[in-house]
């Protein structure tokens, strides 16, 4: 297929003109010519090339320059910081509105400083368990006593038996890691 590509456009290929005064000879004595002097600077090239060229065996190889290699990059606060709020920027701009919003108010420096300091304390594990077990243990209680004595409900005493219970909670798991770590 390439050598028919080949012959076709060397067959179309159009045909120089003669224009008047100049043979058919001519022009292909100029064409030889030139290619004449196209190899013969080509030659000269080479020639000037090869005489610069210097072999394998003659270079030494030095140790490259330090000042040209790229420094180890250490990962510092700031460099974390413009990740952060880059990540931030991105995700931001696939959210509507509201969520841009909601995501630059949640985000803010203050804000997140409370949640992190809440997130250690507040919303501890032991503090829900414990919260959890004495609001359901002390609420049966309670429903048992004032059903058999006739005394009023009050719902309010679930919320006091949950706190109660999420302070013991703390309590316990402070207790728990300060002997722990004693030992």
């Amino acid at each position: 297929m390439a050598e028919e590509i080949k012959i076709r456009i060397r067959r179309e290929k159009p045909q120089p003109r003669h224009e008047a005064g100049h043979s058919h000879e001519q022009s292909k004595h100029h064409e030889q010519s030139k290619h004449r002097e196209h190899y013969k600077d080509l030659e000269q090239a080479r020639a000037k090339a090869s005489h610069e060229a210097v072999s394998a065996r003659e270079v030494k190889v030095h140790n490259e320059d330090k000042s040209h290699q790229p420094q180890q990059a250490y990962v510092n606060r700031e460099l974390k910081e413009m990740a952060y709020q880059r990540s931030l920027s991105r995700v931001r701009r696939s959210l509507g509105p509201v969520g841009r919003l909601t995501s630059k108010v949640v985000h803010q420096p203050v804000v997140n400083a409370v949640s992190e300091v809440t997130a250690k304390t507040v919303a501890r594990p032991s503090g829900f368990l414990g919260g959890g077990l004495v609001a359901l243990l002390g609420t049966s209680i309670y429903y048992y006593i004032t059903k058999h004595y006739g005394y009023e409900y009050s719902y309010t005493m679930f919320l006091v038996l949950l706190g109660a219970g999420f302070v013991a909670g703390w309590f316990l798991e402070a207790f728990y890691r300060l002997f722990r770590l004693g030992k």
